[in-house]
């Protein structure tokens, strides 16, 4: 309860200060994320994707790699070059999976930093372009840090980016199939639509038994037709930005 609360008031503390915000057409666009990832994320998750024609951006950290955690068993190096190869995005979710508040900010930048070139070696230098901050944790110091290397930062405060949202404080919202009605997320991609916004989408695991932090299969393939049919386009962070931002500070 203490560290939800703290994390509550730094994130909402640092969305006051260093905006750097975007202006964008109104044309509705949707991004599916995924945070951490475990290997369900795109050995399930991305093969929904791919088979209604959508990639998805997916953010890692690479010290997750080959272990297990409360979402499942995270990705391999295997994991990591099929899902660039059929597609998919790879953004930044720190390496070791650190909490701004908890972290000197001098300390998380090497973080980021070996994240980065870890990716670059791996997969023959491809470059992190886009960052989520784990747990949704963020401080002003932080989040003026990252955006000197990263063209955008997400949160997980849930609501629409409209008109000249914070690019370093993207919202995002949240398919954990246990809680959250199908209903409610078909209702937000209609507002979507009718508002012209980009709508950004986040879960981990996708499986047949998914934590509290994730969805079964079923729910996402839902969520992801539905996406598709309304008619929004459906683009990872980076497409998104190159089509449809242009930045300023």
């Amino acid at each position: 309860m203490v560290k939800a609360a703290r994390v509550k008031f730094n994130s909402k503390s640092a969305l006051l200060f260093h905006k750097k915000v975007i202006a964008r057409e109104r044309k509705p666009v949707i991004s599916f994320t995924f945070d951490d990832f475990p290997c369900s994320a795109f050995r399930e998750a991305g093969m929904i994707l791919e088979k209604h024609g959508v990639r998805g951006t997916y953010y890692v950290a690479m010290g997750l790699m080959n272990t297990t955690s409360p979402v499942g068993q995270q990705f391999n190096m295997e994991d990591l070059h099929a899902l660039v190869k059929n597609g998919h995005e790879l953004a930044s979710h720190t390496h070791q999976h650190l909490v701004c508040s908890e972290t000197n900010c001098q300390i998380y930048e090497t973080d980021i930093l070996k994240n980065n070139s870890e990716v670059e070696k791996a997969l023959n230098g491809y470059r992190l372009r886009n960052f989520a901050y784990p747990l949704g944790d963020v401080t002003r110091l932080h989040k003026r840090m990252l955006q000197k290397h990263y063209r955008s930062l997400c949160g997980i405060r849930p609501g629409l980016n409209l008109e000249a949202p914070d690019l370093a404080y993207l919202h995002r919202n949240s398919l954990y199939s246990a809680t959250i009605d199908l209903n409610k997320i078909k209702d937000l991609i209609h507002s979507n639509l009718r508002q012209g916004g980009w709508l950004i989408f986040y879960t981990h695991d996708v499986c047949t038994k998914p934590s509290k932090w994730g969805c079964t299969p079923e729910y996402f393939e839902e969520v992801v037709k539905h996406s598709v049919a309304s008619g929004a386009e459906i683009l990872t962070m980076d497409a998104a930005l190159d089509k449809f931002c242009k930045e300023s500070i």
